[in-house]
């Protein structure tokens, strides 16, 4: 579970509720995973903004980047 990127404290959480071995406790046990892929899937899709925007930096730097820069340089001098 470390693997698939499972938090410490939902690992340990996990393996109480699973030491009960108790079936009713299934629905807790899944909740718990659940949690984690959307806190991953919020991890995920920040990244992919931060990458969405550098991607943009670079496919544009000559046209938005270089210009944006000259115009710092002048409050600079």
């Amino acid at each position: 579970m470390r693997e698939a990127g499972v938090s410490i404290e939902a690992l340990i959480e996990y393996i109480e509720l699973f030491k009960n071995g108790d079936d009713a406790n299934i629905p807790a046990r899944v909740g718990i995973l659940c949690d984690e892929r959307d806190e991953m899937q919020k991890r995920i899709d920040l990244m992919q903004s931060a990458l969405d925007r550098l991607n943009y930096k670079i496919d544009n730097y000559e046209s938005h980047v270089v210009p944006a820069e000259k115009g710092l340089r002048e409050f600079d001098e």
